[in-house]
Order: C-alpha cells, then sequence, then structure tokens
C-alpha cells in the first residue's frame, strides 16, 4: 500500500495524444466503456496488451474538466476515505469527496500543499 497503482493521461486531443504514445513507446491501447462517462482509453504494452498500466482521460467530458492537461498518478491506499480526511489535515486539498468506479474501486482527488494533484486509489479487484 500507499505506493503506484496507476498513471493517467489527461488531454483535450484524445487521437493526437493515443497516436503520440503508440508511435513513441509502441504502447497498445484497449477502450473501455465507462457507461455515463463514456470510453476509457487503457494504454498496455505490444508484448502484453491486457496487462494495461495507465490510461486516458478526456478533459472535454464534464469530469475531465476538473482535471489538468498531463499526466496525474493514483497511490494505493488502504481506505480512501481516510487517506483524504488525513491529507486535509495535514495541509493539502480535497477536490470533494471520494467517490466509487464502478467495477474498478474507489477514489478521490486531492492536492499537497504546493498544488500538486494526485488520486488515491483502492481497487475494488485485488490481486
Amino acid at each position: 500500500m500507499n505506493a503506484h497503482a496507476w498513471l493517467e493521461l489527461n488531454t483535450a486531443n484524445l487521437g493526437a495524444a493515443k497516436s503520440f504514445y503508440t508511435g513513441l513507446f509502441g504502447w497498445s491501447t484497449n477502450d473501455m466503456d465507462m457507461g455515463e462517462y463514456g470510453a476509457y482509453t487503457m494504454f498496455g504494452t505490444e508484448a502484453s496488451p491486457d496487462s494495461s498500466f495507465a490510461g486516458l482521460v478526456d478533459t472535454t467530458t464534464e469530469m475531465g474538466a476538473m482535471l489538468p492537461s498531463g499526466w496525474v498518478i493514483y497511490f494505493n491506499v488502504d481506505d480512501v476515505d481516510a487517506a483524504v480526511a488525513k491529507v486535509t489535515a495535514t495541509g493539502g486539498t480535497a477536490f470533494g469527496p471520494a467517490f466509487d468506479i464502478p467495477s474498478v474501486g474507489r477514489a478521490a482527488l486531492v492536492a499537497d500543499p504546493q498544488g500538486n494533484k494526485f488520486y488515491l486509489f483502492k481497487s475494488s479487484n485485488p490481486a
């Protein structure tokens, strides 16, 4: 716990981002239907396309509008709600309450005292 869990690229140009990273690193992409949130693209490797390690978020959507363009990291925690409370108690900021991601887990967008945003995350499907 308390280690890197996932990476996510927030961008207003999904096509350009997919093209750039697949061309640069040879990453594969796999789109997952997220219901009301639309499609979510996951990056994998050509050698193991089903082993995703990062995602791609469209910042032109309602949910994506609160996110800065660029890469953001997710950290595994035992209890997302408790970790959010600790972030705010130690001088960080929470951008709303923790939320559930259907069939994925629970997450919360927070920032450290310097304004660096990251997610706290607990998988509903532990390996």
